[in-house]
């Protein structure tokens, strides 16, 4: 599949009919879908099914069931009801929004992200966490003020049940207005990319989040005009929290700016069509990890507003975990992520077959969010006595990249960051390898096909013959990020 091709051709279509900029009674619906609708075209082109377009698959690395999902909410709900979550929202010049992926450190969990330049504002900001994983918050954190914003989601959700259930002629009109928007390009859509896709049930779906939205940005104008910050920095500009929030401070003139904290290559979420015009739900100001990345993103902002800074947690690592090998054995390093665990895992027991454990040693670290579910989903992994899994939180991955040799994933950012180790990386050929496709052309990485293609490459080939990769990471990422942040919105940062 010639993945940049296709996503060039979903572009087209966006810019064919303007949905960028297509409003119904205020909300642009189409950003709060794009990506996720675009991932329904790839996992049908790979060979999967549609699926149905009324489950939030924008969750899809845990996948744990609506009433599971609801029970979770309710308890982050009565987490922050019980913890005075509401004294947490008070005036200040920072507003970060993040989405709770936390590290252990020092007896406390950190933001990946955000973490390391929290410090530098922890008198004049506030945290607003959304951690998306489904998971409840992570304690203790170096600030303990943290504001989870369920409850007042839950306020949003339930006024958006009372119009749906007494204003039902209000829910028809957006739903005629969204058909008549919306039923053309979700079909020509399907025609390009052969997926079969009921536009009906797509048009359905716009409509009822589309009074959800504005619900939801109701609650949210208050929440920000009560803080009023100076400038905002968020870690996920596709999440509808924070594309809500990016409205919202072009209302008020905040200057609103994005950490990067994925792989940006054939990304939907960083390219968008050429000359598309200003987006309102996209921040004003891109922080990449260096120009390399930088130049594979076509943002709907001006050129000069994408700025390489680095990533502040990279640097830290580095310090603090210096490469130390203790096992003399060759240690081969998987990096799993929910979307691929299924055959990633199965490649690994597969590789695992044909190694002698004497020579080889063979570490698979979770993802975050497949720690409390990976020995249900991937059982096979579970048998695997030979195969060592980081099922633990607190555990860095950092300390794995310094003991190790080698890595196996497919297209998740912590691979770029084991190459700031010099680790000799493999990318499986497998759903989602793609957006590593230019990684692997610059020859950063080798693609392989199954656990023989593998075996056959490492023999031929060797191990440790890879440097670092420099240009991948700019570093000393905090100072860039201060001076930065000081000259959009002349905040300054101090310890």
């Amino acid at each position: 599949m010639d993945f940049p091709k296709l996503q060039k051709q979903y572009l087209a279509i966006e810019k064919k009919y303007d949905l960028y900029h297509i409003e119904i009674r205020g909300v642009n619906i189409w950003q709060y879908f794009r990506t996720e609708l675009w991932n329904e075209v790839c996992n049908y082109l790979n060979g999967g099914t549609r699926n149905d377009p009324t489950r939030d698959n924008r969750q899809g690395e845990t996948s744990i069931g609506k009433r599971a999902e609801i029970k979770i909410f309710l308890q982050k709900a009565g987490y922050a009801l019980t913890h005075r979550n509401g004294s947490r929202v008070h005036p200040a010049d920072v507003l970060f929004i993040s989405f709770g992926r936390r590290f252990y450190a020092d007896g406390v969990y950190v933001d990946k992200y955000i973490g390391e330049l929290e410090g530098y504002f922890r008198d004049n900001s506030v945290m607003i966490e959304l951690n998306r994983n489904f998971d409840l918050p992570l304690h203790p954190t170096p600030s303990q003020q943290e504001y989870y914003p369920e409850l007042l989601a839950f306020g949003a959700l339930l006024r958006t049940r009372l119009v749906l259930a007494f204003r039902r002629s209000l829910y028809r009109s957006v739903l005629e207005e969204v058909l008549r928007s919306f039923s053309k390009p979700l079909k020509e859509i399907s025609d390009t990319f052969g997926c079969p896709m009921d536009v009906s049930a797509y048009c359905a779906e716009f409509a009822m989040q589309l009074l959800k939205i504005k619900g939801f940005k109701s609650c949210y104008r208050r929440l920000l005009k009560k803080i009023s910050p100076k400038v905002i920095l968020e870690t996920i500009p596709n999440s509808r929290f924070s594309m809500i929030f990016n409205e919202l401070a072009k209302e008020r003139g905040i200057p609103t700016i994005e950490l990067q904290h994925a792989v940006p290559i054939n990304n939907l979420i960083w390219n968008y069509a050429d000359g598309c015009g200003p987006v309102r739900q996209f921040p004003d100001y891109e922080f990449g990890y260096s120009e390399y990345f930088n130049s594979h993103m076509h943002l709907p902002i001006p050129r000069q507003n994408i700025k390489a800074v680095g990533l502040p947690y990279l640097d830290r690592s580095l310090r603090l975990y210096p490469r130390h090998k203790t096992d003399p054995r060759t240690t081969i390093l998987f990096i799993s992520q929910g979307p691929v665990a299924k055959q990633l895992s199965r490649l690994a027991v597969e590789i695992d077959e044909l190694l002698d454990n004497s020579q080889y040693r063979i570490i698979y670290k979770l993802h975050p969010a497949e720690v409390s579910v990976w020995r249900e989903r991937i059982p096979w992994l579970h048998a695997c006595a030979d195969i060592e899994v980081i099922d633990d939180r607190t555990y860095d991955t950092y300390k794995c990249f310094a003991e190790s040799d080698i890595q196996i994933g497919v297209h998740s950012t912590a691979l770029l960051e084991g190459m700031a180790y010099s680790l000799d990386t493999y990318i499986y050929r497998t759903d989602g390898w793609e957006f590593m496709r230019e990684i692997v052309d610059s020859g950063y990485a080798t693609l392989i096909t199954d656990e023989k293609d593998f075996i056959d490459k490492i023999t031929s080939t060797g191990i440790g013959n890879t440097t670092a990769k420099d240009n991948l990471w700019k570093r000393n990422a905090v100072g860039n990020m201060l001076h930065e942040i000081e000259r959009i919105s002349g905040v300054r940062g101090q310890k």
